[in-house]
């Protein structure tokens, strides 16, 4: 809208979504009061709170990006003459989980899977893991969450309307050519 346009919104949609903006504010500070709260804590049970939120950041990208990132870091820090030691660094053999703890990440795991799934506006069938196992269970539970989440962020036909869109371009047939294939010239030599 042009600056010397006038606007032709009520006041009182515009004094709503200052409410609304207001009170997703306010939940959004607080959530990072929490978050703020929980890394303070961590770090009081020696928890590295850097390395724990770099951890969840990490999850997301490649193993192979990762890695070169340390080793760059690493590599940079030795050009400013800070020598690291590898054994400073890997001076731990890592031991594995007790059962019930790696079944509970991985539960965990499968629940945030399914909430980023929901929240993406995937269908409940898009389940991996076999019904009846507590993976399922937790990887649906998720997914409800996401969907509420999906509804807070879009509203209620926000949310129906992209997933209507999702359901139309998933089970539209191809779009196929009239007339003949074009032939591909082949690869020139190299």
């Amino acid at each position: 809208m042009a600056a010397n346009q006038v606007s032709n919104v009520t006041d009182a949609t515009i004094v709503a979504f200052i409410k609304e903006y207001t009170l997703a504010r306010r939940k959004h500070e607080e959530a990072g009061g929490v978050v703020k709260q929980i890394l303070k804590r961590a770090k009081s049970f020696g928890v590295n709170p850097s390395a724990l939120t770099h951890g969840y950041k990490d999850a997301k990208r490649e193993p192979d990006e990762i890695a070169a990132e340390i080793r760059d870091r690493i590599h940079y820090l030795s050009l400013r003459n800070l020598e690291i030691e590898v054994e400073a660094i890997f001076g731990f053999a890592a031991e594995p989980l007790p059962q019930k703890i790696e079944d509970d990440q991985q539960n965990f795991e499968a629940n945030d899977n399914g909430y980023k799934a929901g929240m993406a506006g995937e269908s409940a069938d898009a389940n991996p893991w076999p019904p009846g196992t507590m993976r399922h269970v937790s990887w649906s539970e998720g997914h409800i969450d996401g969907e509420a989440g999906r509804i807070m962020v879009l509203g209620e036909e926000g949310a129906t309307a992209d997933a209507t869109r999702r359901k139309r371009k998933k089970e539209a047939p191809p779009k196929r050519r009239s007339g003949p294939t074009p032939r591909r010239a082949p690869p020139a030599a190299l």
